[in-house]
């Protein structure tokens, strides 16, 4: 009978594995953004499966951001009608209008009025059959030594970000 050394069964091991978790729960074609794919291993997370992955970089955030509609205004500008809630306080949450240039401007504002404040230091957006997907390296504001990877999805790229940006802050905030 053939036993395979051990440097063979490491290599059939890792060839059966997906090389990434997006690529392992969505197929081939469909990876992580490269510095995300890099900063697996310090992570802990290389060859994690997609439930591991997600519940790390993607928790459920106990302030949720949804954004529920855009208005293009004048100058680039956009007015942006939004949702937070609050689930750390028995999901009580409000309506708000913000006037950005965009998504994650918009995001980035009601964040920071809420206490959540933070900054973006890796953008990426993935598109997944009928979906987005939008990952984030992003940090405290005052704290650099806090950035946190996470993720989000959404119908809708600007879904997504509300989505993602919402998973940041809590990682960042708790």
């Amino acid at each position: 009978m053939f036993t395979p050394s051990p440097s063979l069964q490491r290599t059939l091991s890792t060839q059966t594995r997906a090389l990434d978790p997006l690529e392992g729960r969505f197929g081939p074609g469909h990876r992580l953004p490269l510095p995300l794919r890099k900063d697996l291993p310090a992570l802990a997370l290389e060859f994690a499966d997609w439930l591991t992955f997600s519940s790390l970089l993607s928790p459920t955030p106990s302030l949720r951001l949804q954004l529920t509609g855009a208005e293009s205004l004048r100058g680039g500008r956009f007015r942006f009608r939004a949702e937070l809630t609050d689930h750390a306080s028995s999901g009580r949450g409000g309506a708000h209008e913000i006037v950005a240039t965009g998504p994650v401007s918009a995001c980035t504002q009601l964040l920071s009025r809420a206490g959540r404040g933070l900054e973006i230091l890796t953008f990426r957006q993935v598109e997944l059959h009928e979906a987005t997907a939008t990952f984030i390296l992003a940090h405290h504001p005052h704290h650099h030594e806090r950035a946190k990877w996470a993720f989000g999805f959404g119908a809708t790229p600007q879904a997504s970000i509300a989505s993602a940006m919402s998973a940041a802050a809590h990682r960042i905030h708790g």
